[in-house]
Parts: structure tokens; sequence; C-alpha cells
């Protein structure tokens, strides 16, 4: 069985634009457009806080998307409900007050990390939207409760709208991605192996090793999402469990192989193994997979009886070279068994055996140390931040704490988050830029919501395009963060220079000071990491 050549790009591409990510981004578009009628209509006063929640909402699969509506939609309840249980009732204790919202969203974050199915959104939002609805208004308690209606009232309408459209639209067929994705994990892994046997392990890195272990956890991922974009399908969702057990296979067989390759001093003695492995390798780098499979049956064959050959020899060496081809045996049977899961993926006919259908997904891990670091980073983070708005009295200070407390809270499940929170940093600053040309240039030409909406078209599609792609998904946010934050996108246009200024060094410095306190709290090494497990 053989995974299938990558189809041609052409027929989901126009010029250098791919369709299917162009799609996303209109969806995503057209759901802010909606959204940003209906704030209007109904007089709500924030509406750039239900567009920024379509952003965050946004998710390439809709099956990711769907079942985090209604644990995103609990969360915002219930980050509501300690708003208007903790801001009234602290309001004559501002350091009790700080010092409870802080734990509030620790607490959230600790769950959040420590729960990593869909279940988790529930967490993630609870405390985030806390901080949201709490913090800019700490010096308005009184109108608390109006406060928080108003926020739920944004950000449930533009979680509705995005899941709505996204729906409808459907800019991405979710069997093409699983597709897709499997086809590309499998090429990780059989990279990874191929460096693996190498003598001298010249492309045997931690960095690929590591990212073949995150397909793994991706696929596991990508099945609890399958029902609610592909129900009824369950045989799908067995053969991706089943894809996820054989590359965790694929790891440790070819680890195993190399120590046992090391062990015989990088190069085995007898000619027939050293031979069976370049043939190994070049059967692994064979680019057609119908002609690689043909040859796998001879490949196991001469493994199976070089290993029997060795075995009764009963010197060290031999046993070793037994165990090596042995080993290299079940190593291309998993190939071979991996791409014929991968054929069925793609809807073509493999023989495959998925059990009775009883077997257990491998739980993904829960690491309790990091999800204590997790909660107790965005604690102390979102105190260092009123510290700094108090002490300096600075009028945009409780925006700081709002934004630091989106950033933490979208990058809390990272084991080492600061490198992503640094590119998010430098996103912002290359947005800057941009948001001023719309609030100085474009924005003063506007008139009407529907002008409003066409003048936004050329930003919001560009940076939707780059939300829908993988390698680049990350740097998306901080750009509709900076760009949507610093618009304000009130019901009439005031341009105010100085207003905008400090929103954009609110933003700055709630992303520096969540650098600063997520590498005193959250980059660990891999020595930490293996002490945790």
């Amino acid at each position: 069985m053989s995974v299938p050549a990558r189809a041609p790009a052409w027929h989901h591409r126009f010029f250098l634009c791919d369709l299917h990510k162009l799609l996303f981004s209109l969806s995503s578009y057209l759901a802010c457009v909606v959204t940003l009628g209906i704030a209007f209509a109904a007089e709500l006063p924030r509406p750039w806080w239900a567009i920024l929640t379509v952003y965050v909402t946004a998710q390439p699969m809709s099956g990711a998307l769907r079942p985090k509506v209604s644990y995103r939609l609990i969360g915002i309840v219930l980050g509501a409900i300690a708003s208007i249980l903790l801001v009234p009732n602290l309001q004559n204790s501002p350091e009790l007050l700080v010092l409870s919202l802080a734990a509030w969203t620790g607490t959230c974050i600790y769950l959040a990390v420590s729960d990593r199915t869909p279940r988790a959104f529930l967490f993630q939002m609870a405390g985030f939207s806390a901080a949201v609805i709490s913090f800019p208004y700490l010096d308005d308690p009184g109108n608390i409760f109006t406060t928080t209606i108003s926020r739920v009232e944004e950000m449930t309408v533009a979680i509705v709208a995005v899941t709505l459209v996204h729906s409808v639209m459907r800019p991405w067929n979710v069997r093409e991605i699983i597709q897709e994705r499997a086809r590309s994990f499998l090429r990780d892994a059989m990279e990874w192996a191929d460096g693996a046997l190498d003598a001298q392990h010249k492309n045997l890195s931690n960095s690929r090793r590591q990212r073949v272990a995150a397909d793994v956890t991706e696929l596991g991922i990508v099945a609890i999402h399958l029902p609610y974009d592909m129900p009824g399908l369950t045989s799908t969702r067995a053969v991706v469990y089943a894809l996820q057990r054989n590359l965790a296979s694929l790891i440790s067989l070819a680890s195993a192989v190399a120590h046992r390759v090391d062990l015989l001093s990088g190069k085995p003695t007898d000619k027939d193994l050293a031979a069976l492995i370049d043939d190994t390798r070049d059967w692994l780098q064979e680019r057609d997979r119908q002609r690689a499979d043909e040859n796998a049956d001879e490949l196991i064959a001469r493994a199976r009886l070089l290993g029997r050959k060795s075995s009764s020899r009963a010197d060290w060496s031999a046993l070793i070279a037994a165990s090596l081809a042995e080993r290299l045996a079940e190593f291309i049977e998993t190939v071979r068994e991996a791409e014929t899961l991968v054929m069925a993926l793609d809807g073509k006919p493999a023989r495959i055996t998925l059990g009775n259908g009883n077997e257990k997904p491998r739980q993904l891990s829960q690491d309790r140390a990091l999800a204590v670091l997790a909660g107790a980073a965005t604690a102390a983070a979102i105190v260092l931040y009123c510290l700094i708005w108090i002490l300096l009295a600075w009028p945009a200070g409780s925006a700081t704490a709002a934004f630091a407390a989106l950033v933490t809270c979208s990058f809390a499940a990272q084991e080492d988050p600061a490198p992503a929170i640094r590119r998010y940093l430098l996103a912002t600053l290359a947005t800057f830029p941009i948001a001023a040309i719309y609030m100085f240039v474009v924005l003063p030409c506007v008139d009407g919501y529907a002008m409003l909406s066409l003048a936004l078209a050329p930003a919001m599609i560009g940076i939707g395009y780059i939300q829908a792609d993988p390698a680049r998904s990350t740097i998306a946010l901080p750009m509709f963060s900076c760009l949507i934050v610093g618009l304000g996108f009130v019901d009439s246009f005031q341009p105010d220079f100085t207003s905008f200024v400090n929103t954009g060094i609110a933003q700055v410095m709630g992303i520096v000071v969540t650098i600063a306190v997520t590498r005193l709290f959250r980059s660990v090494g891999a020595e930490w990491t293996a002490r945790a497990w």
C-alpha cells in the first residue's frame, strides 16, 4: 500500500492565492461585518471587543470551532459571574480585589492547561472574560452589572456569528485537512527514521523528533474533533487513532534501531546487515510508494532471515545484530501499515485491521507541574500589570491588564511560551503603522457602516489569510488585536492621537511584561520536563 502523491496545487489555487485560505479569510471577514452591524444596531458600547472575539474564535477547521462554542459561551458566563461577585464586594479594598481577580484567572489557566480537550476553552474563556470585564472598570464599580451584560452580549454575538458563517460556508473540507496532515505527519516520521538509520545520524535532531512527537499528539486532538465535523463516521476516527499509535511506534522502533547501530560502533560488520540498512534507507526515500510497497515483503524477509542467522551465533555482536535485524523488520512493517492507514483516510481501498472498536485513544499527558507554573505566571503577571498601572496613574493602564490576560491565556498551554510571545510583540509593532494609516488617513474619509465595511476589507481579509496559514497563524492574532483595538470602532469616529498612542503603548507594555514574567516562571528545559513526567 502506498501514500498517494500530493494532489496538484492548481486545483485550489489562483495565481499565488490558495483558494481554501482565501475562503476561510472571507468567511471570517463576513462574520466580522455581521458582528459589527449587530453591535452598531444594538448600540453595544464596545464593538471592538466583539470583532476581536470573532478572530479569536475563528478556526480553520469547523470541527475545531463547533465543540468550543458551548464551552466558550459557558466560560463567558462564568467569568461574568466572577466579575459581578468580586468587583462590587471588594471595591473598597483594591489590593484584595486585584489579588482575587489574579487568583481567579490563574486558577482558570491552571485548569485549562490541565485539561487538553476542547473543554479547556471553558476555563480559558472564564479567566479571560473576567479580566476583560473587570479591569477596565475598576474605577466605576457601580456600573459593573451593566458593563458585564454588555461584554457578554458583545462576545456572545461574535461567537455565534463566526460559528454560523463558518458552518455555512465551510471554508475547509475536514477530510482533506486530515488527509493532508496525515501525509505530512508520515513524511516527518519517515524523514526522522531515515536519520536514525544513518550511521552518523546526520539528520537526526531533537527538533525533528519533537516535531514528530507533536504530530502524534495533534493526531489525537484531530480525532477528538472528528465527531463534530464528520458525525457518524466512527471508522475514520478509528483509523486516525490507529495511525496515531502507528506513528508513536515508529519513533520507538527507529530509536531502537539507531541505538543498536551505535552499539555496533556505527557500522555493522556483517555486510548483509549493512546492505539491508542501506536498502531500507533507499526504500524510505523511494518516491514511488507503490513500488516501495512491492519491495517491502522482500526487505522484511531479508531482515527476518538475517535475524535468525545472527541469533544462531553466541557472541555479543551477533546478538545485537539479530536484535537490529528484528527491529528493522518490525519498523518496515509499521511504516507499511501507516501508509495503508493513510490510504484508508484518502478513501482508497486498503486492507486494515482496527480491532473490535473498543480501543481507547492515547491519553493526552497532564503535566500538573506545568499547569501550576502556567497559573502562577498568569496570576503574578496580572498583579505586576496592576502595580505598574497604579504606580504610574496611567490612563490606559487598565487596558494593559486586559491585553496581558489575552496574551497569557492564548499561550498558556505551551511549555515555553516566551518565543511565541516575542513573535506576538514583533507582529504587534509591525501592525502599528497599518493601524495609524487607517485611523488618520482612511477612516476620516469613511461615512457609514457600508463604507466602513469596505474600507476594512483589505486589512481584515489579508490578515485573515495569514491566520489560515498554519506556518504564520500565530502572528495573525496580535495583528488583529493591534488593528482592532487601535481603531476602537465606536459609533462616532473620533481620531485622537493621544488616545491612540496610549492604547498602543498599553498593548506593548502588556506583552513586554508578559514576556518577562513568562521567562521567570515558564521557560523550562528538557531536564525539568523529564522530571515532571
